[in-house]
């Protein structure tokens, strides 16, 4: 009786191993796209919980965005903050591609404080599909890359640099694809994306991925 136990568990725990463990390249398949399904679902469920807490209340607004966002509500009146040497400051050091994006937004009456709010949620599920089509180009089992996905969610939501609505959100999004640009060996896109990374990001956070691809180079 014991050793029928014993042989059905270990069946059990194969059928189990070979679902999990199972190989996929592509991206586009059914298997992948299962799991990447799933990933995008607690993307989803993280990003809701924040922005229960972010709508709270008007006034609640994240600790970067005090500083770089406050001074765009200039895109929807441009009297406000007058000779105002901080909002003046802050302008000036603001990258070019993300007074675009929040100026763009306001023409269509998104005001920046509503949108430096959603923002961070519709960048993690960029960093999500991304960095799903990264692990599995480095070990291609779809689970592996949900797993990945799902801890990677955590970190960022964890950190409250990169939930703001700033430029520093852009720097998971932009590595990720860059990074896949190049474990495909698309020159011309890694160019691309390397081109776009210079007017999103500032000169602080361009230091900040020079220095961690060295490191990865340095390994």
């Amino acid at each position: 009786m014991f050793d029928i136990k014993l042989t059905y568990l270990k069946m059990s725990i194969a059928k189990i191993a070979k679902f999990l463990l199972a190989t996929e390249t592509k991206l586009y398949t059914k298997l992948s796209l299962s799991w990447l399904g799933l990933g995008l679902f607690f993307t989803v469920i993280y990003a809701l919980l924040a922005l229960r807490l972010a709508f709270q209340s008007e006034y609640v607004f994240q600790d970067d965005a005090r500083q770089h966002v406050f001074w765009m509500s200039r895109f929807i009146d441009p009297e406000l903050f007058h000779n105002d040497l901080i909002a003046d400051y802050y302008e000036s050091i603001s990258p070019w591609g993300v007074k675009t994006l929040y100026h763009g937004m306001a023409m269509l009456g998104i005001e920046p404080q509503l949108l430096h709010k959603l923002l961070p949620g519709i960048l993690a599920l960029v960093v999500t599909v991304f960095s799903f089509a990264v692990s599995l180009e480095i070990l291609p089992i779809p689970f592996g890359a949900f797993v990945t996905t799902l801890l990677f969610s955590q970190n960022v939501w964890a950190e409250q640099g990169t939930i703001s609505g700033t430029a520093k959100d852009f720097v998971y999004p932009l590595f990720f694809i860059f990074f896949l640009f190049l474990a495909e060996a698309i020159a011309f896109r890694s160019m691309s994306c390397s081109f776009f990374r210079f007017y999103i990001l500032s000169a602080h956070d361009l230091n900040f991925c020079g220095g961690f691809i060295l490191a990865i180079m340095a390994i």
